[in-house]
């Protein structure tokens, strides 16, 4: 069976230790069924916790951690009974996402639950990972089936690979990477959207670099996730806005750092591709015109944000604004310190601006 990994060979690491365990804290974990008898065999008192799920079992955890988590943060399971006992998540951890399309596999990185690290070609190796696969064959928590998206009429694993090798090779310069994997326009977009948040365009490249290249490494990875997602766009509508929109993560990943003065983490960058999931997409579609039929809006805003939001709704229906344009007009009607708000307000009105988004 082929096998395409979401992250290039020995380039990321993670060390359990450290950590002080984020996966393990009220999670519980899971196995395939191969596993149960023997693991209840040596720990009796674990089998009044388990249930049984989608083919597999799975363990409550009570406690705030792990309760087989030794006092050096190791699993007392594998270093008392052997890593065969260890339950088939944990042992893949964090490269436990993996997938069956068709006839290839599919294995990717939880990047929000583990904090992995950059490791410059020493980290887990995809050998490694294979070894671990075949040896796991058969539990139900190995080769999900997806589906493919919808209207494919491609290569997908030919168009990934090669976005995968972009990564590689461009993984220090966004608009390059941006180039690479179909967007030309990136150092203009990237000005237009600092400007319309009120950044400090001076400063803006050097942030940008450090964001590229941890963003580079997860490329593959958010890739896969929007293009493979269960309510997927057709496939030419997702890979179309991809580009523009992982381009937007390097922006808004340079914008946060500000923050803390320091580029944000690969599971931070994660962390802002998902919540920040509107955001992006506004500035992936930012030269597009809004089409809204009323002057009206979803959900409830503060009372200081209503002349804003009153503002860009009003120029949305007088017709021929663009949703770049908007964050504009919303910032304009909002005091310099709030100004960085438009985007989010625009974001939170993106289903009323463009039906169907």
């Amino acid at each position: 069976m082929e096998t395409y990994f979401t992250f290039a060979d020995g380039s990321l690491r993670y060390d359990c230790p450290s950590c002080r365990q984020r996966c393990c804290r009220g999670k519980g974990f899971a196995l395939g069924g191969e596993q149960l008898v023997p693991l209840v065999a040596k720990l009796p008192t674990l089998a009044p916790l388990l249930k049984l799920r989608g083919g597999a079992w799975s363990a409550t955890n009570l406690a705030d951690g792990c309760w087989f988590l030794d006092d050096a943060g190791w699993c007392s399971i594998e270093t008392t009974h052997g890593r065969a006992l260890k339950p088939s998540t944990c042992r893949l951890f964090p490269f436990n996402r993996v997938y069956r399309v068709g006839d290839v596999r599919v294995v990717d990185v939880n990047t929000v639950l583990c904090p992995v690290e950059a490791a410059g070609g020493g980290g887990v190796t995809h050998a490694e990972l294979v070894r671990e696969i075949d040896e796991l064959a058969g539990s139900p928590l190995i080769d999900a089936a997806t589906p493919l998206p919808p209207a494919l009429d491609v290569n997908w694993l030919d168009v990934e690979r090669k976005a995968s090798h972009a990564a590689v090779v461009h993984a220090e310069d966004a608009d390059a990477l941006a180039a690479a994997l179909g967007e030309d326009d990136g150092a203009r977009l990237s000005r237009a959207w600092c400007v319309a948040l009120g950044g400090d365009v001076n400063d803006l490249s050097d942030l940008e670099r450090a964001v590229a290249k941890r963003a580079a490494l997860l490329v593959p990875s958010l890739r896969w996730n929007f293009i493979f997602r269960k309510d997927a766009a057709p496939w030419a509508t997702s890979t179309a806005r991809l580009p523009r929109r992982l381009r937007a993560l390097v922006t808004l990943g340079a914008l946060a750092s500000r923050i803390r003065g320091q580029a944000p983490s690969l599971r931070g960058l994660t962390e802002l591709w998902q919540n920040q999931a509107r955001a992006l997409d506004v500035m992936a579609r930012w030269d597009e015109t809004v089409k809204l039929a009323a002057p009206r809006f979803d959900g409830d805003a503060p009372a200081h944000l209503l002349p804003a939001l009153g503002a860009l709704l009003g120029a949305a229906f007088r017709g021929g604004r663009t949703l770049g344009q908007l964050v504009e007009v919303a910032g304009a009607a909002l005091p310099a310190e709030q100004r960085t708000l438009a985007l989010s307000l625009v974001a939170a009105q993106l289903d009323t601006l463009l039906p169907g988004a």
